[in-house]
This record gives structure tokens, C-alpha cells and sequence, in this order.
């Protein structure tokens, strides 16, 4: 009880000195401008990172901060809430549970999309073949001028056999078609995912396109390299970040994406 106190007598000082607010109805309303701002960083952040009003380093930054003080917030929030039912009851205390609700859903928002990521490895490189994967062409010169992370697996050996113990389950697509048919499904997918299609090479059969991800806008180089053998055609396919250290999981679940949309040829 005395921490509660001391806890009670800040937030009352606090509730004193600070008037901005105080036209609106109720003590503690101050409070309420706080989460407002929260939610508002929490999506504009990576908004403004996607149509380049600054980096993504900074929209990550925003989503960090939005979390870190939501979670302050309940637990500021909290306690208020549990003074003003203490001593006034639950009268007029629909203002603290909007706001707590809206600091939740800022909470429960970035930790959504945290969890399914914690255990992914800190790789951005990932191919249905690593021995050796397909090389890009038209992305190459493209990601040297962005000065993106390198394609070449040389620079980070140790990818191959992290990429090996979190995603063992990707693998070549082996098809009965013909190279040429297999190709334009491979274009047909891939525009049918929202990427953009920046080589179509039909001599090689070779398929480059950019995904772009709605929030921060990132930019992941996507390759497809079909091979004909005697006994049919195989679809080797890479997914490579352009910025970044990990995916979260990203490019292997593009991966398996394009391999199931394959997989519905033959079904």
C-alpha cells in the first residue's frame, strides 16, 4: 500500500500541474492524449517509411516506441483506473476503459506480428536450391545502386545451414509441363501475388520480380529459374531482402506460397 501511495501522490501532482486538458470532463483526462498519440505513431510510422518521407530505420522506431508506450500507458492507465473505482466507484469511468482498450490494441497489434517471427533465424536469403541457388540478373544491378544486401551466399555460408534447420521443407517444383507452359504459370503467379515483374526472360526461362510489402513498403528480389530435363521441368525459386538482417520469415513464406499456387497445376 505505501508504493501505492507514493504512486498515487506523482499521478495526483502530476493531474495538478498539468492544465492543458482540463476543460474536459473528469481528472486524469490528460491521460487520454497520450495513447491518441501512440496509435497514431503506431501505423503512420511505417506509412511515411513506404512513401519515403523518412527511412524505415525510423518507421521501425515509431512502431517500438508506440509499443514500448502502450505498454507504459496501461500500466499508468491501470492504476488510475483502479483509484478512480476505489474512491468514486464505477461511475464515470467509461473514459478509462476506451483508453485502455485502445492501449491494448496498440499492445496486442505489434505483439501479433512479433510472436510467429521470435524464432525465425537472422537470415534474409532463402532458396528452394542452395547448391548453388539460381542467380539473379536484372536485380543485381538494381540492388548495387540501392547499395542492398549482397545475393551471393559466399558472404554468409553459415545462411545455407540456418536456412536448412528452420525451412527443411522447401524444395524445387518438379513438373510434367513443358518449360514455355510452366514459365507463363510462373508469370501468372507471380502477377496473381501483387509482384511487379521486372524480367521475363522466355529464351532462359528466367523470371525476376520485386514484392512489396504494405507496410514500409520493403522490397524483396524474386527469381524463378525453370530447367527442362527428359523427364519434365524443375522451378528453382529465391527470395532475397534487399534491406534488413532478418526476414521474420518473409521470404521463406513467399516461397511456399508460389510452391502451393504451383502445386494447384497438378491438383
Amino acid at each position: 500500500m505505501f508504493v501505492l501511495d507514493i504512486i498515487f501522490g506523482v499521478i495526483d501532482q502530476m493531474d495538478r500541474e498539468i492544465f492543458l486538458f482540463k476543460p474536459l470532463k473528469g481528472r486524469y483526462v490528460w491521460l487520454a492524449p497520450v495513447i491518441y498519440v501512440v496509435a497514431v505513431m503506431l501505423f503512420a510510422g511505417p506509412l511515411l517509411s513506404k512513401i519515403g518521407m523518412f527511412s524505415y530505420t525510423v518507421g521501425l522506431l515509431c512502431i517500438f516506441l508506440s509499443f514500448f508506450g502502450a505498454v507504459l500507458f496501461l500500466l499508468l492507465e491501470m492504476i488510475v483506473f483502479l483509484r478512480v473505482v476505489l474512491f468514486k466507484g464505477l461511475e464515470n469511468t467509461s473514459f478509462h476503459l476506451s483508453s485502455i482498450f485502445l492501449a491494448l490494441f496498440v499492445f496486442l497489434t505489434v505483439l501479433i506480428q512479433l510472436l510467429p517471427a521470435l524464432d525465425k533465424p537472422m537470415i534474409h536469403n532463402i532458396s528452394t536450391n542452395t547448391q548453388p541457388p539460381p542467380s539473379f540478373v536484372k536485380a543485381i544491378p538494381i540492388r548495387s545502386l540501392l547499395n542492398s544486401n549482397t545475393t551471393d551466399y559466399r558472404f554468409n555460408p553459415e545462411n545455407v545451414e540456418l536456412q536448412k534447420q528452420a525451412y527443411s521443407g522447401l524444395s524445387p517444383y518438379v513438373s510434367k509441363r513443358s518449360g514455355e507452359d510452366l514459365f507463363r504459370e510462373v508469370q501468372r503467379i507471380l502477377e496473381l501475388l501483387g509482384m511487379e515483374i521486372i524480367n521475363s526472360d522466355f529464351d532462359s526461362l528466367r523470371l525476376e520480380a520485386v514484392a512489396t510489402s504494405f507496410w514500409f513498403g520493403f522490397k524483396d528480389d524474386v527469381l524463378v529459374q525453370i530447367r527442362e530435363y527428359e523427364d519434365g521441368t524443375l522451378a528453382e525459386i529465391r527470395s532475397v531482402s534487399r534491406v534488413g538482417v532478418s526476414d521474420l520469415g518473409a521470404n521463406a513464406a513467399r516461397i511456399h506460397r508460389i510452391l502451393e499456387e504451383l502445386e494447384k497445376l497438378d491438383a
